[in-house]
């Protein structure tokens, strides 16, 4: 009888160890508060990861990685924009500009932020709005990048201006697109704007065709004493390649804009010039015959100038940002075949 309850008080107390759980060691370890402490840890794979295109990765700029999506971006320029609302990410703040103003009227909680540029910008307002990521132009990482950085804020360069090319923008906007895609929704959103890209370039691949051996001046206007030569690494610059074009600036100049040399005379003729301003396209013609008044002897010895070859455009041209790439390449094909419809 004493073997039996002592049998039984063996069976009750491994019962009740069962129920209580396991507190030794093993894969299954828990902490005081019973939970797994493994389960704790945020996977690598679980990670957000939002990479650096290769132009950058080779300046040295490496992948930032964060527990969590952000759900809190300042975007203090303009160029991350359009891509990041697209992909249905959480802004708190950004610029003003032609590209953002239809999302303002969207989203009225969205902070309007001053231009970097602008002596009125104070990165203190940027820091108040307790960002959890910060998109910032690569030109200002030492100064407000710096700052933000110090104070334990995540920064998130891309590189920015009228110099930046088609290519820069897609594998910025790429790097953007797949950090971006948690969830199903946000997936089927990113396949669109993938298939968006590929599409316009299958477009772009077909036009070349009839622009191929055109040799072309990008100029971007500001003024009498402010003209820009665009390679084919510019903005406008790069979408005229696209379509075919064949850029005279491209073996003479060292960076992808450069102010125009009134004393050296053009090593090679273009059959068109293409002029940018920042007005619309009207306002451009009007600016360069301004321009062209104040320096007769230069611009006349152009020829495509003294032939009437001369594509006038507007601001819109001028900066496009991320996805906007696509829409503007599209206009920008229909600007160029009613030119060589007339």
């Amino acid at each position: 009888m004493k073997k039996f309850i002592a049998f039984l008080l063996a069976a009750m107390m491994l019962l009740s160890m069962a129920a209580c759980g396991n507190t030794g060691t093993g894969d299954d370890i828990t902490g005081d508060n019973g939970t797994n402490t493994e389960n704790t840890q945020t996977p690598e794979d679980t990670k957000f990861t939002l990479t650096y295109p290769a132009s950058m990765a080779a300046q040295g700029y490496e992948p930032l990685v964060l527990d969590e999506t952000p759900t809190r971006i300042a975007c203090t320029a303009t160029a991350p924009v359009p891509t990041l609302y697209a992909m249905g990410a959480s802004i708190i703040a950004m610029p003003s500009s032609s590209a953002t103003g239809h999302i303002f009227a969207e989203n009225p909680n969205i902070t309007q932020l001053k231009s970097l540029m602008s002596d009125e910008f104070n990165i203190e307002d940027v820091v108040a709005l307790n960002p959890d990521l910060v998109i910032l132009a690569s030109s200002y990482k030492d100064s407000h990048g710096a700052t933000l950085e110090s104070l334990g804020i995540n920064v998130y360069y891309q590189a920015s201006g009228h110099g930046v090319s088609y290519e820069t923008v897609k594998e910025e906007s790429m790097c953007l697109i797949e950090a971006f895609s948690i969830d199903t929704e946000s997936r089927a959103k990113a396949e669109e704007l993938k298939k968006s890209f590929t599409d316009i370039e299958t477009t772009c691949v077909t036009l070349s065709a009839a622009n191929a051996g055109k040799k072309i001046m990008v100029l971007q206007a500001g003024g009498v004493n402010y003209v820009y030569g665009q390679t084919s690494d510019g903005t406008l610059g790069s979408m005229m390649k696209m379509l075919g074009f064949e850029n005279v600036s491209d073996t003479t100049a060292a960076a992808s804009m450069f102010a125009i040399d009134y004393e050296t005379a053009l090593v090679d003729q273009p059959d068109l010039l293409v002029v940018v301003g920042a007005g619309d396209a009207a306002a451009t013609e009007t600016m360069m015959g301004e321009i062209i008044a104040a320096n007769p002897t230069y611009w006349n010895a152009m020829t495509a100038i003294t032939n009437g070859q001369v594509l006038y455009l507007g601001v819109e041209y001028i900066a496009v940002y991320g996805i906007g790439y696509v829409d503007a390449l599209e206009s920008l094909a229909e600007d160029v075949a009613a030119f060589y419809a007339e």
